[in-house]
């Protein structure tokens, strides 16, 4: 299996925003930031969680750009020590991936994902750009709710999951850049 693919699972679910997870994420950043010091040049929400009034996958996406390279041996142990498990960078070429268990039920067992990015990674901008152009175009993160939960209905999972979303990002992308 992939490092990024999803573990087998009980169906995908998607729930309405919920409030929370916006002060889930500020919890996640303040113990980053402790944890990474200057290795951290910006650390970010992104992902559905992150755009308020979008229904989403109870987890927490977090991307995180490096400032320098030099930094990275002593991310992984730094992020470990937080409860996260890494899980490699074989998908992505620059984005080393983790997962934050917990001990009790969680959508898929995990409640956050966490993306690091070396310094300048395109991937980065993109993720942030993304929910920021969803965050100030509410009808399409209203499509974009739709297509996620026609695709859990479907019984989508996965990477199946993720590649589906693929085409409605990247006409997304493209109106970002004019292209």
């Amino acid at each position: 299996m992939p490092v990024d693919a999803e573990p087998p699972s009980r169906p995908l679910e998607i729930l309405d925003y919920n409030p929370a997870w916006a002060a889930m994420f500020a919890t996640e950043h303040a113990l980053l930031a402790e944890a990474l010091g200057p290795a951290a040049l910006a650390i970010e929400h992104v992902g559905s969680t992150a755009v308020p009034r979008l229904a989403a996958k109870p987890i927490i996406d977090i991307a995180v750009e490096l400032y320098d390279l030099e930094y990275l041996p002593g991310v992984v142990p730094a992020v470990e020590a937080l409860g996260y498990l890494y899980r490699g960078d074989g998908l992505h070429a620059g984005r080393h991936f983790f997962r934050k268990p917990k001990e009790s039920e969680a959508f898929d067992g995990r409640t956050h994902n966490l993306h690091v990015y070396e310094p300048g990674h395109a991937d980065f901008f993109e993720v942030v750009a993304f929910r920021d152009y969803l965050r100030t175009n509410p009808e399409r993160a209203g499509e974009y709710a739709a297509l996620k939960r026609r695709l859990a209905a479907e019984g989508m999972q996965g990477m199946d999951y993720t590649d589906a979303k693929t085409t409605f990002i990247h006409r997304c992308l493209a109106a970002i850049y004019g292209v």
